[in-house]
């Protein structure tokens, strides 16, 4: 499933419920266990939604659908579990290459629907000014090539240089090499 990772959040009943903050993933085992869910109320806390309550994502990815209704996404919670020291992996987190070297801000994250495995990454290349208004190209990550994944940072096991650009009109196909 593609997920841009500022995608608008909604609901069963088609009505809007805010935009995706950050997906949650368990550093561990690079599964996707949960969605924060920020309100477009001013004041309303942001909701923790678990992976198994996504319906499914627009072909574009700028749409996630839930299985909920409004009265549903409100017994969520607001704390993210911290079992397995998971992090969240939002729009504009830092990808570092294996050299050391800002390679760019993740954009969108790939994740198998019904296992929640993470497949990969489609980061914007460039650094903060040049990312900031969504310039840079795209270029695919498969999760292979994920070091690990911290706190603010997406830490690669490659060069910048050997990650594949994107066609504008392709799907992402992380590579199995």
């Amino acid at each position: 499933m593609r997920i841009d990772l500022d995608a608008r959040i909604r609901l069963a009943d088609g009505t809007d419920a805010g935009v995706l903050q950050w997906a949650i993933v368990d550093p561990q085992t690079m599964l996707v266990t949960h969605f924060v869910v920020a309100s477009d109320a001013d004041g309303d806390p942001d909701i923790v939604v678990p992976r198994d309550e996504v319906d499914r994502a627009t072909v574009e990815g700028d749409v996630l659908v839930l299985q909920v209704d409004a009265a549903a996404l409100e017994r969520f919670g607001t704390e993210v579990p911290v079992e397995s020291g998971r992090i969240g992996v939002g729009k504009g987190v830092a990808v570092v290459d294996a050299t050391g070297e800002n390679a760019g801000v993740a954009d969108e994250l790939f994740y198998e629907e019904h296992t929640g495995v993470l497949r990969g990454f489609t980061v914007r290349l460039g650094g903060p000014l040049r990312t900031l208004l969504g310039g840079g190209d795209c270029v695919s990550v498969a999760a292979h090539q994920v070091e690990r994944i911290g706190e603010s940072t997406i830490y690669l096991n490659v060069s910048r240089d050997k990650l594949p650009a994107l066609d504008p009109g392709a799907s992402f196909t992380p590579n199995a090499g």
